[in-house]
């Protein structure tokens, strides 16, 4: 009897391991990508060998302004036994994100019934917007860094408080992005009727004082940009929106999500997101009294968004910057703050209705998991999914015209160059044309590339004044 209830305890981590890897063992036969993949892993010497001078670099410097040592330091050790084998980069993500998965039905076994730490595990495992995370060999640290996280809460809900502490240092090395872990653990204190006081803070003070100081380490590593200084908090009424629809009606994904217009205030998105942003966190409120799961889901969900709501400007092009209001994998640990409200609202005797939707998201998972599957099949859904990435357009062009398929790459280059004139766009034409034999064209591309881009230095060098 002992030994069937044994057997039963463990069932549900099983159902988790093998919806996983149902899902996401495709991406064991997948390639490096023309899209970081290269940066990060295949063109980065600080990877090449576990000598201690790599490992010197590592943790002493910034890739490229990132400090990710311990992802680097996976890299190093793939690289020092299986050499620039993708498969084995993708499926050290895979059973990261298995880990991820099945630490998230533990962590939520703490929070919920056990039918709903189930159901809320299998949706983390399967979500479609997880697949940029486990499915690029590049978001090693997002996964990494979600691990030790992970690892450091359930330390921290099983009173293993030195586990806890240990495994949030090992993660702030893998990403700064789990910085806000402290007031995770405030919150996930309030929810549990723990009050939020004068001890309970000083209990905390080890973590803020690693978060602080990773946090220093990290603007010592980025890059100053010239913008508007509203430009990120603008944004953010857009994606944290966008985030929470995604995550329930996970369609039309993309790595690429821009914003082509002026970012002001009164724009009718940023409007309208701030007033969805106002009204969720009035409503979870007053509701506060009730239930506290609301409003401890939404602060969740709030905080582990915030390090990337800052990450809005993306190299464009000609030495000039482009917006982009979102990334599918900056919602990986985020999205745990939706989760928990969901969890919350499942009961032990209902919990097998929200069956369908797990298969649901498991199958739309696996369609957006073999969007990664190459360079080709990533731009072609970022083309299908947005009809304005300017870059989605001249990266597939890039790709198709190596192929000669020289048609259909000139239409795509002509498409980049509507949506935005770039530089990158017209030169590729220019070299297409000029392979072609068409010299004139050829000639004229290139002409409107020095055109742009010296309109470009000039209009970057009066704004410095």
């Amino acid at each position: 009897m002992l030994t069937r209830l044994k057997e039963w305890r463990f069932l549900p981590v099983a159902c988790i391991i093998l919806a996983c890897l149902l899902v996401y063992l495709q991406a064991a036969g997948f390639e490096f990508l023309l899209f970081d993949d290269e940066l990060l892993i295949i063109d980065n010497p600080k990877i090449r060998g576990l000598t201690f001078t790599h490992l010197l670099q590592i943790f002493t410097t910034y890739d490229p302004e990132l400090y990710i040592p311990l992802t680097l330091l996976t890299h190093q050790i793939e690289y020092t036994l299986f050499k620039l084998n993708p498969a084995v980069y993708h499926l050290t993500n895979i059973l990261l994100h298995t880990g991820n998965a099945v630490l998230v039905y533990c962590i939520f076994t703490k929070l919920l019934n056990r039918k709903a730490a189930l159901i809320a595990g299998l949706l983390f495992a399967l979500h479609p917007i997880n697949a940029e995370a486990v499915a690029w060999a590049s978001a090693r640290k997002d996964l990494l860094a979600s691990f030790f996280f992970l690892l450091a809460l359930l330390g921290y809900l099983t009173s293993w408080k030195k586990l806890s502490l240990l495994s949030f240092l090992c993660g702030l090395l893998s990403k700064v992005s789990i910085a806000p872990l402290p007031v995770i653990l405030l919150i996930i204190d309030w929810l549990n009727g723990v009050p939020v006081d004068r001890r309970n803070l000083k209990s905390k003070l080890p973590y803020f004082v690693l978060s602080i100081l990773f946090g220093i380490v990290a603007l010592f590593g980025k890059e100053a940009q010239a913008t508007e200084p509203l430009i990120p908090l603008f944004l953010s009424f857009v994606s944290i929106p966008f985030y929470l629809l995604k995550y329930f009606i996970p369609t039309n994904l993309s790595i690429f999500y821009p914003f082509t217009d002026t970012a002001g205030f009164f724009h009718p998105r940023i409007l309208t997101g701030a007033v969805i942003i106002i009204l969720i966190t009035a409503i979870a409120w007053k509701v506060r009294k009730r239930t506290r799961f609301p409003l401890a889901s939404w602060f969740f969900f709030l905080c582990m968004l915030a390090p990337s709501l800052t990450n809005v400007m993306k190299g464009g092009d000609a030495g000039s910057y482009d917006l982009y209001f979102a990334s599918d994998r900056y919602v990986y640990l985020a999205g745990l703050g939706v989760l928990l409200f969901v969890g919350a609202h499942i009961t032990e005797r209902k919990w097998q209705y929200w069956l369908p939707i797990v298969i649901l998201f498991g199958i739309l998972g696996f369609r957006q998991a073999g969007t990664w599957r190459s360079s080709e099949t990533l731009f072609r859904n970022a083309v299908a999914a947005s009809s304005n990435s300017y870059v989605a357009y001249n990266n597939l062009g890039g790709i198709l015209a190596q192929n000669k398929q020289y048609a259909d790459a000139t239409a795509l280059f002509e498409e980049s160059i509507r949506v935005k004139e770039n530089h990158r766009a017209l030169f590729n034409l220019g070299k297409l044309y000029a392979v072609q034999g068409r010299s004139a064209e050829a000639i004229r591309s290139y002409e409107r590339v020095l055109i742009l881009v010296s309109s470009t230095n000039t209009g970057s060098r009066r704004r410095t004044h």
